[in-house]
């Protein structure tokens, strides 16, 4: 007698197991790749205040390698996953333009060639496609007892 009722109960899982791969949302993918600079901290902490500002939550980030951070958020029941891939300049322009990246981070301006491969694209050296986060600065900090410290 408890042997049918095995059977029974061991089939019905894989009976209803295509149903459940099925109804399983695939997230949406925003793909953004490129320099090591940006990736680490910046592009990860500007993702994720981007996605609480167009009503997403649930906003979590991970690891799975160390070249990728993932933040993954939900809205109106969709998932949504944000790639982070470090690597440098050239690679996320190059991803950019081969279509592996929606998003290229770069630490400098495209050169000519980069422009030229990308032409499909759009003029990418535009205002109307590129956005700088941060420009580069360098501070000389000298102590007062330094012979080279001239008061201003």
């Amino acid at each position: 007698m408890l042997r049918p009722f095995l059977r029974s109960f061991v089939l019905w899982p894989l009976l209803f197991a295509p149903a459940l791969v099925v109804q399983a949302q695939e997230a949406e993918r925003v793909r953004i790749h490129g320099s090591h600079t940006l990736a680490y901290a910046l592009t990860p902490a500007v993702a994720e205040s981007w996605l609480r500002d167009i009503g997403y939550t649930g906003i979590r980030r991970s690891r799975p390698r160390a070249e990728l951070t993932e933040i993954h958020a939900v809205r109106d029941g969709l998932p949504l996953v944000v790639e982070i891939a470090s690597s440098d300049s050239a690679r996320g322009f190059a991803d950019l333009v081969e279509g592996r990246a929606q998003i290229a981070m770069m630490t400098r301006r495209p050169n000519a060639a980069e422009l030229e491969a990308g032409w499909q694209l759009g003029d990418l050296a535009s205002q109307d496609q590129e956005f700088a986060v941060a420009l580069d600065g360098v501070a000389v900090v000298v102590a007062r007892d330094h012979p080279w410290f001239v008061s201003t």
